[in-house]
């Protein structure tokens, strides 16, 4: 995946990039996307993310399931404002 694979389209609501063997997320993927509510990241090879992707995002939903991410890698918190990401 490219970092700006995205770019230009503002008004994506819903990215699905599951079961496409992917080893890591871009920093600047979701850069732009402003609207972007739903992304489908499972069955992946993802080990860890990058957490500040998500935080110009108005994302409700997140699914990272079935990637090789471990629990010391990234904290997702959700919260009355929104989620917070972090690492643990």
């Amino acid at each position: 995946i490219t970092s700006r694979l995205f770019s230009g389209l503002k008004n994506l609501k819903i990215i699905n990039l599951q079961n496409n063997k992917i080893n890591e997320i871009p920093d600047k993927l979701l850069d732009g996307l402003i609207k972007l509510e739903e992304i489908y990241l499972k069955y992946n090879n993802i080990e860890e993310i990058p957490f500040y992707i998500f935080e110009d995002n108005k994302i409700n939903y997140i699914d990272l399931s079935y990637n090789n991410l471990t629990n010391s890698t990234l904290t997702i918190t959700s919260t009355p404002f929104g989620y917070e990401f972090g690492y643990k």
